[in-house]
């Protein structure tokens, strides 16, 4: 299984991809608890434009303006 930084890259790659998701969609992609899921994205959030809606439509979502200049994929400490 992956380690917390790699499962946090990908949320993120998610994210940027899909542009919406749900904690409970992660949590079965990524084979752990939605609780993990949630721990997650609070470390995130300070570092990146998430944010959540609650209701039928809601889930996670990253800000439709975010466009990373960079590869998450170079793993150089940045969720350290």
């Amino acid at each position: 299984s992956m380690n917390t930084m790699n499962r946090r890259i990908e949320i993120i790659n998610i994210l940027i991809i899909r542009r919406h998701t749900t904690a409970n969609e992660l949590a079965q992609e990524l084979g752990v608890s939605i609780r993990t899921i949630q721990y997650d994205i609070q470390a995130l959030s300070p570092q990146y434009p998430i944010y959540t809606k609650p209701g039928e439509n809601g889930g996670l979502f990253i800000r439709e303006d975010y466009n990373p200049h960079f590869t998450y994929s170079d793993g150089a400490g940045k969720f350290a």
